[in-house]
């Protein structure tokens, strides 16, 4: 029996190391993670990107829109068109 055992046992350790994967070998799973840890690398550096050109598109909008020469001449031009609907004060008088 204990021949037996000897001659099996080697065979058996062979089959199991040969039939199993090793160790260093990639798992499916590990290269699918990989791939979708890369995609959102990817997609974060996209939406960077996107970030940075959204904040130049709001900073040129600040200065085409609201800066102090904009709103000045906007309620200038309020002003003229209230005060030329109204009456002059001299002709209240008459």
């Amino acid at each position: 029996m204990k021949t037996l055992r000897n001659r099996v046992f080697p065979v058996v350790l062979a089959v199991g190391l040969i039939s199993t994967t090793p160790a260093w070998a990639v798992n499916r799973e590990i290269v699918e993670l990989q791939t979708q840890v890369q995609q959102l690398a990817d997609q974060v550096t996209g939406s960077l990107k996107d970030a940075k050109r959204l904040a130049e598109a709001g900073r040129e909008r600040l200065r085409t829109h609201f800066s102090w020469d904009v709103i000045t001449a906007k309620w200038d031009a309020v002003y003229r068109t209230v005060s030329a609907s109204r009456p002059s004060p001299s002709s209240k008088r008459s």
